[in-house]
């Protein structure tokens, strides 16, 4: 059932992660796109905010996906350590029978 669930939880991450790095090479490539079509143009300084906000929201998104997935090796760590607990019980039962 923990095999299961942790397999879950890292097809979540990878799947958050992915839609980031796509969403991040959307605005890439509009941003370059626009860059060639605007040389005339100034840069508006609330376009450099949007981006900075933008920016700013993918770093939270990013952090929260890696934060997911620390949680998930934690769990995987103590479920390793409840199983080895439990190998050492049943190692110790059959020593002293």
């Amino acid at each position: 059932m923990a095999d299961n669930n942790t397999f879950v939880l890292f097809e979540e991450i990878k799947n958050k992660l992915e839609t980031i790095y796509r969403e991040l090479k959307e605005l890439k490539e509009k941003e370059n796109g626009s860059v060639s079509l605007s040389v005339q143009s100034t840069p508006a300084q609330s376009d450099e905010q949007k981006e900075q906000e933008l920016l700013n929201q993918y770093e939270q998104r990013t952090k929260e996906v890696i934060n997911k997935y620390i949680g998930v090796q934690v769990r995987i760590k103590d479920e390793e350590a409840k199983s080895m607990d439990k190998l050492v019980a049943s190692a110790l039962t059959m020593l002293h029978e």
